[in-house]
């Protein structure tokens, strides 16, 4: 069993690998991010993947989870959007494992 320690260590990880594949993705001068471009980087997509190999189903979930993260309007993902949809699936991800 995992501790809570090890959970959010896991999380804050993930949470590192995903910022560092977004910030690259902003507009200059901004801290936003085109959702056609969050969802065309590989690099975003394997930052949530975290190196699994991934089957169409959880290819469609991060591609969703990217769009659901835009909210309203879908067409500018911020930052503020990004890092909340980002700490929920990694929470799940984390906990998911953890029940391994």
């Amino acid at each position: 069993a995992r501790t809570p320690q090890d959970l959010e260590t896991a999380v804050l990880g993930f949470e590192e690998l995903q910022a560092a594949a977004f910030q690259p993705l902003c507009s200059p001068g901004s801290s936003d991010v085109p959702v056609d471009a969050a969802l065309g980087s590989e690099g975003l997509r394997q930052a949530f993947l975290k190196g699994q190999p991934a089957g169409a189903a959880l290819e469609d979930a991060v591609s969703e989870l990217l769009r659901g993260m835009a909210g309203p309007g879908g067409a500018v993902l911020t930052a503020s959007r990004f890092a909340e949809g980002a700490r929920a699936w990694n929470a799940f991800v984390a906990l998911d494992d953890g029940a391994r």
